[in-house]
């Protein structure tokens, strides 16, 4: 099997106070086949990055990838999968990799679910182990236990998929075998976090006719380690797609719309520990789709009108501090993974160069920027040949000045 790959690498110049790419370390793009998505990030025990998403005329049945890259974003091996999107992914002490991928993503709400997921395991060089395909149910996000894998996602009745969907937690072995499923009428699970207790958070939508604020809404749920309910928080208007944690509880963000819409506000939800409204705060765009610490603030990443990126900053009180809207570009930044430096890696799609690519962004909250050389002008060039399987793939990566 031969993919092509092509990498573009921008190199960033100066950048004005308050700026949030005063702190941009690595731009990367990446085009495999045809309009590329990046959905999820995991950084490696060897500080490398596992990313996963979208491309295009890969293979007829395989749109979804698995890629390993270095540190700094350059690419090791890349492999594609049945499904469209790898949607999360996770590494094993041992090295071997958890991923889930699913068949389509509807806008829950709009209309029928359609479509499968699976859960797959591969080598350290993306060389699947064993993979399970789950019907009429997709996921959305897993956790790595010491001796289990926690899935969660949205799952609908293939026997009248108009239903309104809902929300599923399942457990399963490092085999693949499923150990156990709880399920969750009319509450997609978008995202899951880690209790103090052993137990998980849940954040996801669900929808609440007649109410004030509209029709859709999100929560905080708590479960303990088995998926067994313990309590649920409603926030009415705001659909939650990622959580992380503050010093007093958890930051959440989302939007006002169902995922997948390109309409809407997209919001900031501080609460507590006990999940008590703490501060809101809007964000320019009309969905934040992920989050992560970066320094002392907060960075969000997400979707700006009309089909446009999004990232911004927030301090630890919710003010916002920093925001770029990326209004010349088509796309849209669904990933925001910290990393073990205190960097953060943020991914998504941009059409900076015509064509739907993967966008591969490194922020270091404390790094200013490289200046550009006087010299440097026009683009540079690099390409390589990486093993992939039986075959090979060629990357070209650009430098962009």
């Amino acid at each position: 099997m031969i993919l092509c790959l092509f990498c573009f690498l921008a190199v960033i110049g100066t950048a004005s106070a308050g700026d949030i790419f005063t702190h941009q370390a690595a731009s990367l793009t990446y085009s495999i086949g045809n309009n590329t998505d990046i959905f999820t990030i995991e950084e490696a025990r060897d500080r490398g990055l596992i990313i996963g998403g979208h491309a295009t005329d890969i293979l007829e049945d395989q749109h979804a990838f698995l890629m390993k890259t270095d540190p700094d974003g350059n690419t090791i091996w890349i492999q594609a999968y049945p499904g469209r999107w790898v949607a999360a992914v996770a590494e094993c002490d041992d090295g071997n990799i958890f991923s889930a991928s699913l068949s389509e993503i509807p806008m829950l709400g709009r209309e029928p679910m359609d479509g499968s997921g699976y859960l797959a395991m591969t080598d350290q060089k993306g060389s699947v182990v064993w993979q399970e395909e789950i019907r009429d149910k997709l996921p959305g996000a897993l956790q790595v236990t010491d001796h289990e894998i926690v899935l969660v996602g949205w799952a609908y009745d293939s026997d009248d998929p108009a239903k309104a969907a809902y929300g599923y937690f399942s457990r399963y072995d490092y085999s693949g075998n499923l150990l156990d499923t709880v399920a969750y009428p009319d509450a997609p699970v978008y995202s899951v976090y880690p209790a103090d207790d052993g137990g998980f958070l849940l954040v996801g939508s669900m929808d609440i006719q007649e109410s004030a604020d509209g029709d859709h809404a999100g929560y905080l749920s708590k479960v303990d380690r088995h998926g067994k309910l313990e309590w649920t928080s409603i926030i009415p208007g705001r659909p939650l797609y990622a959580i992380t944690e503050t010093a007093d509880g958890y930051l959440m963000v989302g939007g006002t719309e169902p995922y997948g819409s390109s309409t809407g506000q997209a919001w900031a939800v501080f609460v507590s520990a006990d999940a008590t409204l703490i501060h809101e705060e809007p964000l320019p765009g009309y969905a934040a789709y992920a989050v992560a610490p970066f320094g002392n603030e907060f960075l969000i990443a997400g979707g700006t009108g009309p089909y446009n990126p999004f990232i911004a900053t927030l301090s630890p009180e919710g003010t916002l501090t920093s925001s770029k809207r990326f209004l010349d570009d088509d796309g849209r930044f669904l990933a925001a993974t910290p990393l073990a430096d205190g960097r953060v890696a943020v991914g998504g799609w941009s059409r900076q160069t015509g064509s739907a690519e993967g966008w591969l962004l490194i922020l270091d909250p404390v790094t200013k920027p490289t200046p550009t050389p006087k010299e440097a002008a026009g683009f540079g060039f690099i390409s390589a040949i990486i093993t992939l399987g039986a075959g090979a793939a060629i990357v070209w990566q650009r430098a962009r000045r």
